[in-house]
């Protein structure tokens, strides 16, 4: 997992049970923890990072130093947590329940099973069960959609005031009411993973390897991804124009939207160091071929485009050492 301070401070990575924290400029390492169990939810600010683990504890520290100021608990097993470091905020899903906790005080939004979970700055909640989507505003108000056999793997807010719903092989748009509306299709037989966005670029994953960021509103590619040997664990937008990438082994990647230039995190004392090789695409912008015009049709496929003009805008393959 991944968590981005918004203000570029700092950003931490997650392996397990391990918190791994780093300078957001240098990527430095600051320091390292290891909690109770595997870390389901984190969040982070220059004052303080916020890790929930799947065992129901919730663990807050200085984000520069480590030094731990508080501890609580969600009661039952947690799937996933959404956490907002900078209201001291955490909304988790349960087996059962979705379960927030605020100032100390836990409380249930809902009863079910949910195995997706989104969150908004200003505190709505979007989870995902087998049957419906359930939206919860910061009043407690509750709005539900029946899937009708629509498969989510991932929720994410976006600045627009819309969620953004990946499903298995595409990406679409869901305003709390309504028919959810296309934003983009995948590659046929994929499996998105990972969503992350601003007000200026949707980024996803898909199949463990591949990333691509697409600017928004346009949906024109600002860059891709693509990881030979690692698996991609998470998404996370910090300070433009960096998008953080989260690797297994606790590892990560910071790419620079506008020079497709790629950093990675260095390597805590103590801990094994890795090296990886991963192909790096640039923006579409950056060829001058002529381009189709833009399709207003479901069947469009910005992200497929992508993977055959990627080997004529950019491609550099680069070894993180």
């Amino acid at each position: 997992m991944i968590a981005y301070d918004k203000r570029g401070a700092v950003f931490a990575l997650t392996e397990g049970a391990e918190l791994l924290l780093h300078d957001g400029d240098s990527e430095a390492p600051l320091w390292r923890t290891t909690l109770d169990g595997r870390i389901v939810g984190v969040g982070v600010t220059g004052e303080r990072a916020i890790a929930v683990t799947e065992t129901g504890s919730v663990h807050t520290f200085g984000s520069r130093t480590g030094d731990v100021r508080g501890n609580a608990r969600i009661e039952g097993r947690v799937r996933r947590a959404c956490v907002d470091a900078t209201t001291d905020r955490v909304v988790a899903i349960t087996e059962r329940a979705v379960i927030e906790l605020a100032a100390g005080a836990t409380k249930t939004l809902a009863e079910c099973a949910a195995h997706a979970i989104a969150m908004r700055p200003d505190g709505g909640v979007l989870v995902a069960t087998a049957d419906e989507l359930i939206e919860i505003a910061i009043d407690g108000t509750r709005t539900s959609r029946a899937l009708a056999g629509m498969i989510i793997n991932t929720l994410a807010p976006h600045p627009g005031g819309f969620w953004v719903l990946g499903l298995p092989a595409k990406l679409l748009r869901w305003d709390g009411t309504g028919e959810p509306t296309h934003i983009t299709n995948l590659p046929p037989n994929s499996q998105v993973e990972h969503v992350a966005c601003s007000d200026r670029v949707l980024a996803v994953s898909w199949d463990r390897h591949m990333v691509a960021a697409l600017e928004w509103p346009s949906k024109e590619t600002l860059g891709s991804l693509q990881y030979l040997e690692r698996n991609v664990e998470g998404l996370a937008v910090g300070p433009w124009p960096w998008l953080g990438v989260a690797l297994d082994l606790g590892d990560g990647n910071k790419f620079n939207l506008e020079s497709a230039a790629l950093h990675r995190s260095d390597t805590h004392p103590g801990r094994a160091h890795h090296s990886w090789l991963v192909s790096v695409g640039g923006s579409s912008r950056d060829d001058e071929a002529p381009r189709p015009a833009p399709r207003n049709s479901s069947s469009s496929n910005p992200l497929a485009i992508l993977l055959a003009v990627a080997a004529i805008v950019l491609v550099v393959f680069l070894a993180m050492r």
